[in-house]
Parts: C-alpha cells; structure tokens; sequence
C-alpha cells in the first residue's frame, strides 16, 4: 500500500513540476503547442489543468498577461521607430477613425458615387471621391507618395 502512495505523491509532484514549467514557458513562447511538444504532454493534459486546478489557470493567465505586456511594449517600441505596419496595426485597432472596413463596404461605396456622379455637381463628385480614397488610405490600400497618391502592394 505504501508503493501506491509513494508512486501518487511522485506523480503529482511530477505534474506540480509540469504546471511550474508552463507557467515559465508561457511568456516566452505564443503557443501552448509549442510549450506542451517541449514538455512532452498532450495538449488536452493542459486542458484538463486549466479545467480543474483553479490556481494553475490563475498562473496561466497571469503569464499570459505579462507576455500581452511584452508584446505591446514591442508594438510601442516599433511604432516610436517609425514602423508604418506598426502604426497602421495600431491605428486599426485603437483608433475608430482607423477601423476596418469591410470591402464589400467600399464596393459599396463606389457604386453609390457611380450612380449618384449621374446627378452631382463636380465639387460634389469630387467630394465623394476624396471620401471614397480617405478610406483606401485608412485601410492600407493607397498611400502619398510625395504629391502622386499610388496603390499599395500588401
């Protein structure tokens, strides 16, 4: 009997160690993936942590937190050197100005000034061209490039 208990208490020292070594390893990598092929477990082995051990799942999102937190440092050190990704990346996700929008929007878009260009004025053609490629600007798609507006290869 007293193997059995030996063999139990060496067996959740052995996963008390696994969870430790998760924990380590989140912030340092982006996947659970990657840190269960490492550590040698199925990934539903850690699922079934996450489920059952309250204080493994705090860690686990603790460390998450912390490597969001490194990310976003990267992402601001990025932006501060003038990485235009970068930027554009932030814009899209902090700034509403910024946000996506969808293309069938656009293409929608475009064919409302089509149709409505048979009645407009051309101050008011205009105005809704320049709408129309402000919004190609916001998503990515055109840029300036000194006075000539180009389409951007993504």
């Amino acid at each position: 009997m007293k193997s059995n208990k030996n063999d139990k208490k060496e067996h959740s020292s052995r996963q008390d160690n696994l969870k430790s070594r998760i924990i380590e390893l989140i912030p340092q990598r982006l996947r659970i993936t990657a840190i269960c092929s490492e550590l040698k477990i199925d990934r539903s082995t850690y699922y079934r942590w996450l489920n059952d051990d309250p204080e493994f799942k705090r860690g686990v999102e603790e460390a998450k937190n912390h490597r969001n937190d490194f990310v976003e440092d990267m992402l601001m050190m990025a932006i501060f050197d003038g990485d235009s990704s970068a930027i554009r990346f932030y814009l899209n996700k902090r700034h509403p100005d910024y946000k996506d929008i969808p293309p069938e929007t656009l293409q929608n878009a475009q064919n409302d000034v089509l149709e409505a260009s048979e009645s407009m004025n051309d101050k008011e053609l205009l105005n809704q061209i320049v709408d129309m490629v402000n919004q190609f600007i916001k998503l990515g798609e055109m840029g300036i490039e000194g006075d000539k507006l180009t389409l951007l290869n993504k």
